[in-house]
């Protein structure tokens, strides 16, 4: 049987260190009411790279704790005053410790001392008598771990930071962009008023100048509104609201004299849903933009409605025969963020689809994408629960 090593056995802390006693520097805090524990402990530790501080029982270790800044925690189960397992307990209530490793010293074959300590959030268990280079791996590995934690911990702060610069760019860019769209609008609108008797081709190039207007403010909205939708900042105002008047506003206000043609499919007796009216009226008109995109020159779109069978739910779609559409759902993968997507040899911003998907998916509802037969087009659908 191995002997377990002693303090008398190592040579002093400037001679050689044993490979597997080796540490990675650290501040560890032991607390034991036997003072030979406490100095076997710190003379090993001290041998093996680390800044050792002692404590005589929990209650001074606590106190050790609030003074100073550790890596480590290792602390005998049976202490007057303050036993092991109350200062584990301790540690790991305190949201400003609780991420701190615990080692437990348990006298051999104590197995309810374990459960215990297991319990109070201890991370490993040391037993006496003390076997030093046991006693080196285990405070390696655990101060491993904890700064692996710590690097998690710094890196999830820092992405909160970044997370906040672009919720402060995006606010800028909507303010920025909003006021001058928006004249430029007017101004076309003005334009168009006053040059009545100009060519036809001059007030088809206003008109879509102020079509392109609309839709960039549409696009400068969606994204201050997918950024709060992301964060489930925007309030979702549900209601039992008829589908069928919203699709109607929609469609009069994008039809074009040249555009593709806009028909509806609706089914009779199609009950209300649980929506957000305001939220549903732009992701029909984001729905429908997005297929005018796709779709040729005296192409059509179709708007449909219809209550499910397989579950209590409307399903709302959007039809179009343009261009063939890719694989099903990739469109939703891909259009995250400032990201875009392909529909054939034309290209849609994602951004729109975008604010569609968090939308619906903030009204408790589903969205998806299939590719029509026999590869003409797409359609794109929401399903919303029934009021």
């Amino acid at each position: 049987m191995t002997a377990v090593p002693t303090l008398d056995e190592y040579p002093d802390p400037k001679g050689d260190q044993p490979s597997e006693l080796k540490g990675i520097g650290g501040r560890v805090l032991v607390a034991d009411d036997d003072a030979n524990v406490r100095n076997l402990l710190r003379h090993s530790l001290r041998r093996a790279g680390y800044d050792v501080v002692l404590a005589c029982d929990g209650e001074e270790g606590q106190e050790k704790l609030e003074a100073d800044e550790f890596d480590l925690v290792i602390t005998d189960a049976r202490m007057p005053r303050c036993d092991g397992f109350e200062f584990c307990r301790s540690i790991k209530s305190n949201p400003v410790t609780a991420h701190l490793p615990v080692l437990m010293v348990t006298a051999f074959g104590e197995r309810n001392h374990k459960l215990e300590g297991i319990e109070a959030g201890a991370t490993d268990f040391i037993t006496k008598p003390v076997d030093v280079a046991y006693l080196s791996i285990r405070v390696r590995n655990a101060i491993q771990a904890k700064r692996l934690h710590d690097a998690v911990r710094e890196n999830y702060r820092r992405l909160q930071e970044l997370e906040k610069m672009r919720e402060r760019l995006v606010r800028m860019l909507v303010h920025d962009m909003s006021g001058p769209l928006k004249t430029v609008l007017q101004d076309l609108d003005q334009i168009r008023l006053h040059t009545s008797g100009n060519s036809e081709h001059c007030q088809e190039a206003t008109l879509r100048a102020s079509a392109e207007t609309r839709r960039l403010i549409s696009l400068v909205d969606d994204m201050a509104e997918a950024a709060a939708l992301e964060k489930a900042a925007m309030p979702v105002e549900l209601d039992a609201v008829f589908l069928r008047p919203i699709i109607d506003l929609v469609l009069q206000g994008l039809e074009e004299p040249r555009g593709p043609q806009l028909r509806t499919r609706i089914s009779p007796g199609v009950p209300a849903v649980v929506c957000d009216a305001r939220l549903m009226r732009r992701v029909v008109e984001n729905l429908v933009r997005n297929a005018h995109w796709a779709v040729r020159e005296g192409g059509s779109i179709e708007v449909g409605l219809e209550r499910l069978t397989d579950r209590p739910a409307v399903r709302l779609w959007v039809k179009d025969d343009g261009v063939a559409f890719p694989e099903e759902a990739e469109v939703f993968a891909s259009c995250q963020g400032e990201h875009f997507f392909t529909l054939g040899d034309r290209v849609s911003d994602g951004l729109a689809l975008r604010f569609c998907k968090l939308a619906v998916e903030a009204q408790r509802g589903l969205i998806g994408v299939s590719a029509n037969d026999p590869g003409r087009g797409a359609t794109f659908w929401c399903d919303l629960p029934l009021a």
